[in-house]
Order: structure tokens, then sequence, then C-alpha cells
């Protein structure tokens, strides 16, 4: 591997190490008996909402694959995420380039609001900015105003932004430094 992108990473728990290590500790007995368990937890629809053209969004989902409330939360699978998130806080020393494609903000809450078609409705992105810089030595992070959870799935004149970063990145990092990837993605669109 040359270099690693990152399409708005989870890389902590909302609320940081203290929820991290609260949850943990819930969670890991059940883990360990009743991995299969569903989690009860509060169901929100506001990234399909913004992401959807059912809903205001730009993109035709497929229902199975991407359906309006998030699929079941296993506590086995929560206990894996948490995990991975506490490797992540004491840093992975990825030796090649990382770029960090993430939106300028976040917004949360139990009430849908028309300014999360603008904002990552998903993850704290001040949580994201700050462990993505324990990835490796190079590390850029890229906060993309408008930018919705999934960066690449937000509006075009977003997406472009997006782009032209990625490119941006592309040609200092793959290309000038003999990456041998070819061109980077055309405007608009990857390749």
């Amino acid at each position: 591997m040359s270099h690693l992108i990152l399409n708005s990473p989870w890389l902590e728990l909302h609320g940081g190490p203290l929820a991290r290590h609260v949850l943990y500790a819930m969670v890991a007995p059940f883990a360990r008996r009743w991995p299969e368990h569903r989690m009860r937890l509060p169901e929100r629809n506001f990234y399909w909402r913004s992401i959807s053209s059912a809903a205001g969004g730009e993109w035709d989902l497929d229902q199975d694959m991407r359906p309006p409330k998030a699929f079941p939360i296993r506590v086995g699978w929560m206990h894996a995420i948490l995990a991975g998130h506490a490797q992540v806080a004491k840093g992975l020393r990825i030796e090649v380039p990382v770029l960090v494609l993430m939106s300028a903000r976040s917004m949360n809450g139990p009430f849908w609001n028309e300014r999360m078609y603008s904002a990552d409705v998903v993850l704290d992105t001040r949580t994201m900015a700050a462990r993505a810089l324990g990835l490796g030595a190079s590390v850029s992070v890229e906060k993309i105003d408008g930018g919705l959870h999934d960066v690449l799935l937000s509006g075009q004149p977003v997406r472009d932004l997006a782009y032209d970063r990625l490119r941006r990145w592309i040609l200092g990092y793959v290309i000038a430094q003999g990456g041998g990837v070819g061109e980077p993605p055309a405007k608009g669109g990857a390749q």
C-alpha cells in the first residue's frame, strides 16, 4: 500500500474515551455470552434522509442495502468496534500518507433540522479530526464545508470541492512521489 484515503471514518465514539470506556464495560460481559444480542439504541433516519432522493437527498438508494434506519446493532459487533477505537486512540503508526476527508461540522440531536443536509449527522467531526492525527506520521485532514457524513455523497458543489481536495492530495502525495496511480479523478467523479 502506497497511500490511504479515508472518507468520514469512524475513529472514536461520540463522547470520546470516557464514553467508550463506560460502554465497553457494559458491553464486554454480554459480548462473550450473547454476541448476537441486539442492542436497543435510539433509531433515527437522519443520515438516510440527507442522502436519499426519496427524502430530499440526491441518491437513489436500494432499501435492502441502505434502509431508512440503521441495521440492528449487535453486542458482539459493538464490542469489536470499541476495541478498534481503543487501538486507534493508542495510535496506529500507519507508515504511508493518509488523507481523511470529512465534513467541516457535525449536527446531532433528537429532531430533524434542514441544516442536516450540510453536516455529518452520524459522527462527531471534532473527535474524528483529533483521532485522525494519531493514525500515522503523515496525515492530511480535509474538512469539507457543507459535507455530509459520507463526504462523497454530498450535493454536487460540495462533491466537486471534495474531489478538488482529493485531486490536490493525489497530485502531491501519490503522483509526485511516483505512486504509479496514473491520472487523478476527473472533476466531479472518481475513476
